[in-house]
């Protein structure tokens, strides 16, 4: 089965060839990697799921390269909603 894995903002949105579910973001209590290719996201049971499984070979969009990568892209989405996005660049004065 192959999923797509979309940063929506406040949700994560997992695409597979079943249909579609949306992770609230502030529901993630920790992202890890087990074994060599599944990478854990942690609910806490505060959802649907307590947690959820993916393996990394199965994600076909965004392009990763491994287990790694995926679990560091997840915390990377969690931690910019979690902490706040950064402020976008200044245009320069306006004439």
């Amino acid at each position: 089965m192959s999923y797509q894995i979309i940063d929506t903002g406040a949700s994560i949105r997992f695409i597979s060839d079943d249909g579609f579910f949306y992770l609230m973001k502030h529901q993630i209590r920790s992202i890890q990697t087990i074994r060599d290719n599944i990478v854990r996201i942690d609910t806490g049971g505060g959802c649907c799921m307590h947690s959820i499984f993916i393996q990394a070979e199965s994600v076909i969009s965004p392009s990763i390269s491994g287990t790694e990568q995926l679990m560091q892209l997840l915390n990377e989405w969690t931690s910019d909603f979690l902490q706040g996005y950064p402020d976008p660049p200044d245009p320069g004065p306006i004439e």
